[in-house]
């Protein structure tokens, strides 16, 4: 219990507070009885104490481990002491289906790729916790719902885009308090005719451990090379690095690009022109510096 008297313009005043409940039963009905003396305002004046009996504040329904505030007006001005709880209903006891659920938890939400490409699925990883049903949605439609799940680590659900998308993972405990987190994929959509290869190396951290979180289990990260047609805010192609070296396969010829890689701030980047049919053109090494982009 905590209370404290509170001050109103033209009246006497309230009681103000709050009760918590520490026990395994929840209290229908809880009188709290204070008592009411000489104020303080009265005392510093010297008059005597006196005592101006008992006021009661009925306090309705606390759960177990719930906190319930409280406001009441004074019967007159006085200074307040807390004296006990009366109860004016017997508490009962919780069955474990009543009682509060755990608060619904995301812990991670990824995508494989950034950017989908043709005929390439991107697979959608999360893991959760408290949860009695998952639902993903695509743009606004879901796509996909999961039921009576308490912890949960995707295997990794497929997707394949037709245009850039944000995935929204919902989840929800038997209380219907909800937890949610999105992923956007783009769309990497490659001209097949009159196209060549741009193969190149990177060196320095682009292999590395990754934590998805802290303390928590780490994963091998490979950075991702990403082609720019110059101009176009929209990668081109996507290539993964394997032993330093990334191959990017059938760019078209047509216009300028640059090179670089999926990176936080302003990574370093290749200019690439005379990009010939049929060829590969091989670019000079981007070295790899800095802070991976995580989602």
């Amino acid at each position: 219990m905590t209370f404290s008297s509170e001050r109103v313009v033209g009246g006497p005043g309230n009681i103000v507070g709050a009760v918590t409940n520490r026990s395994n039963l929840r209290y229908p009905c809880v009188d709290a009885v204070f008592s009411l003396s000489t104020h303080y305002d009265d005392r510093q004046k010297g008059l005597p104490v006196v005592s101006y009996g008992n006021q009661s504040i009925r306090i309705r329904d606390i759960a177990p481990g719930a906190t319930i505030r409280f406001s009441a007006p004074l019967l007159r001005k006085a200074g307040v002491g807390f004296l006990r709880y009366e109860t004016c209903a017997e508490p009962v006891a919780e069955s474990p289906s009543s009682q509060t659920a755990a608060r619904p938890e995301i812990k991670s939400f990824r995508a494989s790729h950034q950017y989908a490409q043709r005929n390439k699925p991107v697979k959608l990883f999360w893991t959760t916790r408290n949860a009695s049903a998952v639902s993903l949605l695509a743009n606004g439609i879901e796509i996909e719902t999961q039921r009576d799940l308490a912890t949960v680590e995707s295997a990794g659900f497929p997707v394949s885009p037709d245009e850039a998308t944000t995935y929204l993972l919902i989840v929800e405990n038997r209380d219907g308090r909800k937890a949610s987190q999105e992923v956007r994929v783009g769309v990497v959509k490659v001209t097949r005719r009159g196209s060549c290869k741009i193969a190149g190396r990177v060196t320095g951290s682009w292999r590395r451990d990754i934590a998805e979180r802290p303390g928590g289990p780490t994963s091998e990260w490979i950075v991702d090379m990403l082609l720019f047609k110059r101009g176009e805010s929209m990668p081109k192609a996507e290539a993964k690095v394997s032993g330093g070296r990334y191959v990017f396969d059938r760019v078209p010829v047509e216009g300028s690009y640059f090179v670089r890689p999926s990176w936080e701030g302003q990574p370093n980047q290749v200019d690439v022109r005379n990009c010939r049919e049929g060829k590969t053109l091989q670019i000079r090494d981007i070295r790899i510096t800095g802070r991976p982009l995580i989602d």
